[in-house]
């Protein structure tokens, strides 16, 4: 009943009151709380989570990435309980969420509302996942501030640290790299530019699991902090997807970047166009994770990582709509498309099993 009238409460605010932040807040707040007190016993992945956090706090071998079982054994160390580690955690994250966000707009009530109807059950789930995007998120936030040397350091840095919590941070590195490219240029050539993507993205379809399996294992075999990743790829993410949900995903993937691509087009702010640059490219990140999804299903979690820039653009866009020269119902539609489809993608396609286990974690 919480989590019903929390986002009953935002839903409305938003709709009368732009500046937010304060209303916003307590919506992070609820969240928070319900993702950290989530019940153990109807919530996916929280028995491992917590067998792990024991195990490795008691014999002091890592399962997760380095950041997040060395933050865990510190904890257990000290004598916290996982449960008191995971609402600690939760609290933490959606902090630098709340932090990261408020930095591009006052919208936060709308953002929280969005964000709690689409993928927070999923997030909730798939913890260290939210960890990651948050610092991801908080990283972005730098070089949206300018283009200087420091700003890229700090991306750099947060991005990096977010690897260490979940290794789907890495493919975020990609973000400060494509912010050095020109968006005018992009917006010049942009249906060119869209072909040869899609071409490309056909290729690596076509070039099959096992090269793809291959190149991913040698990356982060390299790079990631966690001993056994070779091994979980070869036994979790190589299982693929049905070719009609590597369609959905590709779809409701290219559909929510073309809309953010025509929002930051036809901003008629200079300034605030610069800020929401970086948070297109985060959600173009998004592409990464198509040919993926021939190796599995798990790696649509990209595509929602992704979302969440464009909930930040979607914020943004309806906190000063005046400034964007769109015909503002014909993009309410689409984005209401856009954001239906990703509920379907980020939830509705990891099984019916994770779909019963919603209403707990709404505590209802």
């Amino acid at each position: 009943m919480l989590y019903v009238a929390m986002e009953a409460f935002e839903g409305i605010y938003q709709g009368a009151k732009k500046q937010s932040k304060f209303v916003g807040l307590l919506g992070f707040l609820v969240l928070a709380y319900l993702m950290g007190t989530a019940n153990p016993d109807t919530t996916f992945d929280y028995s491992t989570y917590d067998y792990y956090y024991n195990y490795s706090g008691m014999t002091g071998i890592l399962y997760f990435e380095k950041g997040y079982s060395l933050i865990a054994r510190y904890f257990y160390n000290i004598g916290w309980s996982y449960p008191e580690f995971r609402l600690f955690i939760s609290a933490v994250s959606f902090g630098i969420l709340y932090y990261s966000v408020s930095k591009f707009t006052k919208n936060l009530a709308f953002f929280i509302f969005i964000y709690g109807v689409t993928i927070f059950f999923i997030d909730a789930t798939q913890i260290r996942n939210f960890i990651m995007i948050s610092l991801v998120i908080f990283g972005v936030s730098f070089i949206a501030n300018g283009k200087t040397f420091k700003n890229y350091i700090f991306c750099i840095i947060a991005v990096l640290f977010s690897a260490q919590i979940h290794s789907m941070g890495y493919i975020f590195l990609l973000v400060p790299l494509l912010n050095l490219v020109s968006f005018e240029k992009l917006e010049r050539n942009f249906q060119s530019v869209s072909i040869v993507v899609i071409f490309i993205v056909g290729i690596l379809f076509i070039v099959g699991k096992r090269i793809l399996s291959g190149g991913l294992t040698a990356l982060l075999n390299h790079f990631s902090s966690r001993n056994d990743i070779a091994q979980r790829l070869a036994d979790k993410y190589s299982s693929g997807t049905g070719r009609m949900h590597i369609i959905e995903v590709s779809v409701v993937a290219l559909l929510t970047i073309y809309i953010a691509f025509c929002i930051v087009k036809y901003c008629s702010d200079q300034e605030l166009k610069k800020r929401l640059i970086p948070l297109f490219w985060g959600l173009v990140v998004s592409i990464v994770a198509l040919p993926l999804l021939t190796l599995a299903m798990d790696y649509s979690r990209i595509v929602r990582n992704s979302f969440v820039f464009m909930i930040v653009i979607m914020s943004v866009f309806y906190e000063k709509r005046y400034l964007f020269n769109v015909r503002r119902v014909f993009f309410s539609w689409l984005i209401l498309i856009s954001l239906i489809s990703n509920v379907y993608i980020s939830n509705a396609l990891w099984g019916p099993a994770y779909i019963q286990s919603i209403p707990y974690l709404m505590q209802f």
